[in-house]
Parts: structure tokens; C-alpha cells; sequence
């Protein structure tokens, strides 16, 4: 491993910046911080560069040999801690390349038939979640409006725990991408608030693409126009809304249930 003892560091102040979205726009990379993640994410070959703390670089010794195509750096504490978004941060950050999709791109033989569209998401802690979710119920990927939260923040990745390591993700995707892939066969789903259908009656004609809107501001009007038919959760008297990220999970939890196999 390059050992780095100053914060003053090129290769330092480059990571850095990632924490600020322009520049992780600029550089196309990300941060993931912690054993489990880092792990993953080297099984899954992702990596452009791992940063280890000193004390913890005989941890990472067999993944070095293993993986010599990746820039590896054992970091003095204060450079490392500096670099960390965690007040108590384990010891172990790798640079990930931002893995985005174009529509075309996106895998269209998942096995469960279901994607989600996320509108005006603001909060990343509740994206991060959604995409756990959409993981670990079988969404084959999530598509989401221009004015979604970051994916690649860094609350954004701890709320994901991973998860979009393996997510395929879409970004700015628009009014007239729903109608393009409303023309290919997509059956357009809107999760709404009142007298919509129970999601539990809902009949699903695979693919199909449930957008969820924001707490705050719902579904934009002309999103749920292009939408065939609207569910939603019955709530009991007294509750208007549930977090965005719960609302996806009851319901994709429903489809799996359905229409997939998941592991008890």
C-alpha cells in the first residue's frame, strides 16, 4: 500500500471533495465507508481505490494481494478521519465509480417485473431506504425524477447499507420517459392518499412501474395522469400519510409476496 501521513495530499484532497456533489459530478465517484460495505463492494469488483487506516492494514493485506488492479493507501489517522462522514469511523473507505443507467441499459428480465419511479424524493435518508427495500423485495431497478435527492451522498449510501451495489439506478428520468416506456408495455402505477384501491386488490400486468411521490408534495399531477390506475395503503382515521420509504416497502413487500419467491 502508498502510505499517505498528510492531509495535504493530492490523492487526500481529491477524495475529499467527493463529499460535495459537484464534485463527485466531476470526478464520477463516490464514497462507501465500513468493513461490510467495503468488502462487498470488493467482491463485486467495483472499486477504483481503497484507503485503509494504518491500524487497520493487516486487515486488508489478502484483499490487497487478490486485487492488485486497484490503487490501495494506508492512511495515518488524522488524514483518515478527516476523509470519514462518521464520527467514529471504523477504518476502511474505498472511491466507487458512479454507476448510473441509462434507460436502455436498465435490465428488463427481472424476475419479479416491478420498478420503482421516485418523485421529488428530498430527503436522502428516506432514498436510501427506498433502495434497501427495493433490494431486498425484488424491484429490478429505481428510476427517479430530476429533482430526487443525491444518490451518492453520504447519508444517501449509509440509508442504502449497500444496497445499490447491486441496484441498477436511473436518474433524471422524465415525463417523457414514462410515456416512452409507457408505449413499450410498462404498466404505470401511482400510490395515492383517499378512495384509490387497497394495493392489496391491485392487479398487476407485468412490467410494471410504481412511482412514489414525495410526503410533502405527492405525486406530480402530470406523473399520475400517465398512471393507469392509483392504490393506496388504508390507513386508519386520524393518519393522512406514511414516510415514502415505508409506503414503497408495505407495497413491494405485497408484490413479492405475490409474485416472487423471497427467502424467509
Amino acid at each position: 500500500m502508498k502510505r499517505i501521513g498528510s492531509r495535504e495530499n493530492p490523492v487526500i484532497k481529491e477524495c475529499r471533495s467527493l463529499k460535495e456533489k459537484k464534485y463527485r459530478q466531476r470526478y464520477g465517484r463516490y464514497i462507501i465507508e465500513g468493513h461490510k460495505l467495503v468488502r462487498e463492494a470488493l467482491s463485486s469488483g467495483q472499486p477504483l481505490q481503497v484507503m485503509v487506516r494504518e491500524d487497520c492494514e493487516a486487515i486488508y493485506w489478502d484483499a490487497e494481494q487478490a486485487r492488485p488492479d486497484i490503487e490501495w493507501y494506508c492512511l495515518e489517522e488524522q488524514p483518515f478521519n478527516w476523509l470519514a462522514d462518521v464520527s467514529q469511523p471504523q477504518g476502511v473507505l474505498a472511491v466507487m465509480p458512479l454507476a448510473v443507467s441509462t434507460l436502455d441499459e436498465l435490465p428488463r428480465n427481472s424476475a419479479s417485473g416491478i420498478w420503482l419511479y421516485l418523485d421529488r424524493i428530498s430527503d436522502p435518508g428516506n432514498l436510501g431506504t427506498i433502495y434497501r427495500s427495493a433490494l431486498a423485495l425484488g424491484a429490478g431497478a429505481v428510476l427517479h425524477s430530476k429533482d430526487c435527492a443525491d444518490s451518492f451522498s453520504p447519508k444517501t449510501v449509509r440509508a442504502a447499507a449497500g444496497a445499490m451495489l447491486n441496484l441498477p439506478l436511473a436518474i433524471d428520468i422524465g415525463l417523457n420517459d414514462l410515456r416512452e416506456l409507457k408505449e413499450q408495455g410498462f404498466q404505470l402505477l401511482a400510490t395515492d392518499i383517499g378512495d384509490a384501491e387497497p394495493y392489496y386488490m391491485c392487479s398487476y400486468q407485468h412490467p410494471v412501474i410504481l412511482a412514489v411521490g414525495s410526503e410533502a408534495h405527492g405525486l406530480d399531477p402530470e406523473v399520475k395522469s400517465l398512471c393507469e390506475q392509483a392504490i393506496a395503503i388504508p390507513m386508519q382515521q386520524g393518519s393522512d400519510s406514511l414516510n415514502a420509504a415505508v409506503a414503497a416497502a408495505i407495497i413491494l413487500a405485497d408484490h413479492a409476496r405475490r409474485h416472487i419467491i423471497c427467502k424467509p
